[in-house]
């Protein structure tokens, strides 16, 4: 029954936000394939380098990997920083750090590496909500059957937790997808097809910004381009809804 109201609810809400910014036809003609390109590559590729880093420290946060507390003081005072900031704040720095003093100028790089920024402290907030329960329910039983730590982060918490991670991923993709101070201050504004991580390259939030404010009669193609993208981010959110967890026994 909740899964019906919650499916109901989304069409619904669907339907007003077509209503809302659907008008005209859904030609994409002012959008090249590189505008996807390069926002999947930058997406996919920051949230893979984000999330193990950000997977390990809630690791340590919670306590299934011994550190010192002066160590997770300092993870857990630096990720509310960096989640405090504005995301435009959070741009420039990527720009200064990555752009000018790296050298890697405006790159898909330095923008993965901006966007790897921004999405570490979102990602050690949800992993470690996903730890906490995990080990104290379940790191006594696994060290009492001698699970290795590496066994039971990357084994055990994935088949036990399988949709909760699955959720952790998507709101990851979610929220790089809806930010554009960052990206817009890094990535460049190039509409080639990139040959390697160091061209430049519009994203597709940033494009849609430059549609909207820039492009004469570009309003109705952002109108489009931003439908799209909701309806992607409802996509995502459905997801986790159609993976079951199963349970498992500590072997």
């Amino acid at each position: 029954m909740k899964n019906r109201i919650f499916a109901l609810s989304y069409v619904l809400l669907t339907l007003v936000i077509v209503g809302c910014l659907f008008s005209g036809d859904l030609a994409l003609t002012q959008t090249p394939l590189s505008v996807v390109v390069g926002t999947v590559v930058s997406i996919v590729l920051s949230l893979v380098l984000a999330t193990i880093p950000a997977y390990l420290m809630a690791a340590c946060v919670v306590g299934i990997i011994p550190v010192p507390k002066w160590a997770i003081a300092m993870t857990q005072y630096t990720a509310y920083l960096i989640a405090g900031m504005p995301s435009i704040l959070i741009g420039v720095i990527g720009f200064l750090v990555f752009c000018k003093w790296m050298g890697l100028g405006w790159s898909l790089l330095a923008s993965i590496l901006t966007l790897n920024l921004l999405l570490f402290p979102t990602l050690l907030t949800a992993f470690v909500q996903l730890l906490q329960p995990i080990c104290d329910n379940y790191l006594d039983a696994a060290r009492s059957y001698r699970v290795s730590l590496p066994h039971f982060l990357f084994i055990l918490v994935p088949k036990l937790y399988t949709r909760e991670l699955v959720e952790v991923l998507t709101f990851g993709v979610s929220r790089g997808l809806g930010d554009t101070a960052a990206i817009m201050l890094t990535s460049g504004s190039l509409l080639n097809m990139p040959n390697s991580l160091l061209d430049s390259v519009r994203i597709l939030n940033y494009h849609i910004y430059m549609l909207a404010m820039e492009v004469p009669g570009g309003m109705n193609e952002a109108k489009t381009l931003s439908l799209w993208v909701i309806v992607i981010i409802f996509g995502l959110l459905f997801i986790p809804r159609m993976i079951g967890n199963k349970n498992y026994e500590l072997q």
